[in-house]
């Protein structure tokens, strides 16, 4: 795929990801900032493997409290399985229970095939959601929970990816959730996303009409950053001093960080506003 990045008042966004279908709010917050921005994914999502899984815990809705996401793509994969023969029944029954999500677009996915409204999609992380969770059974700070006795009695269920991490899992289960964490799909990269990703920076680095306008290179997961840095890094002596990197996400950060490259702009929430927020603020320092 190739991208041509071009350049903003105050810049370039380089997103590693795939856009929103319609109007996508990074893009548009990027351009109300002053900076130019293209998305370029990096990342397939595989279902597949894991249907029968995700069907065999979403058809025993009776046996849990609720559902959880920290994903777009699981909420598509567990959409997958309830819109198939034999089980539009489910979707009634889990609008019943609650449903938790991180950020926006995970949020946006719940309401999309759900029809309900996610709750949590302002928590930056999924440690934060647990937080969420807990306060929600009564279980953590002040009580939001009514009529949930019984349900606190059920495990709750998490769709999640092949590599997620434990801290969600961790915090339920510390505060007396218990978890049932069902892998939903894979990530695999793209094995020539290292290679777009160089072009589409030397295109933006070409049209840059000053030296001091930065191009931002923006990674929104550890496997973003498997599958692009490699290629990156052993073309980066090429892009000169005006490639700046950005990271979704502690953990993002940290992926880049043990790679060897300095990162510049950290978004503490897996959101646009964040994002912007956060380059603005380094760009100033």
């Amino acid at each position: 795929m190739e991208i041509h990045v071009g350049m903003g008042r105050n810049g370039s966004l380089l997103l590693l990801r795939s856009a929103d279908k319609g109007v996508d709010r990074y893009h548009a917050s990027a351009a109300r900032a002053g900076f130019a921005a293209e998305s370029l994914p990096v990342l397939s999502c595989v279902q597949e493997p894991y249907t029968s899984t995700v069907q065999a815990a979403l058809v025993d809705s009776d046996r849990f409290s609720c559902l959880i996401f920290t994903s777009h793509q699981a909420v598509a994969a567990a959409g997958v399985v309830l819109a198939s023969a034999g089980h539009l029944g489910l979707m009634a029954r889990w609008r019943q229970l609650p449903i938790f999500a991180v950020g926006g677009r995970t949020a946006d996915a719940v309401a999309a095939i759900f029809g309900v409204h996610a709750k949590g999609g302002s928590a930056g992380s999924a440690a934060a959601l647990g937080a969420v969770i807990l306060q929600a059974y009564g279980l953590g700070g002040e009580s939001t929970a009514s009529g949930h006795g019984e349900l606190k009695r059920k495990p709750a269920l998490f769709l999640c990816s092949r590599i997620a991490r434990g801290d969600l899992t961790e915090v339920l289960t510390a505060g007396s959730i218990e978890v049932d964490q069902v892998v939903a799909y894979d990530t695999c990269g793209n094995p020539f996303a290292g290679d777009e990703v160089v072009a589409a920076l030397s295109s933006a680095i070409q049209d840059s009409r000053s030296p001091s306008l930065r191009v931002w290179v923006v990674f929104f997961s550890p496997s973003g950053v498997s599958a692009v840095l490699p290629t990156l890094q052993h073309c980066e002596h090429t892009f000169g001093k005006c490639v700046y990197y950005a990271a979704i996400g502690r953990t993002t950060a940290t992926a880049l960080e043990d790679g060897g490259v300095t990162v510049h702009a950290v978004a503490q929430n897996p959101n646009a506003e964040a994002l912007i927020a956060s380059i603005i603020e380094s760009s100033v320092d």
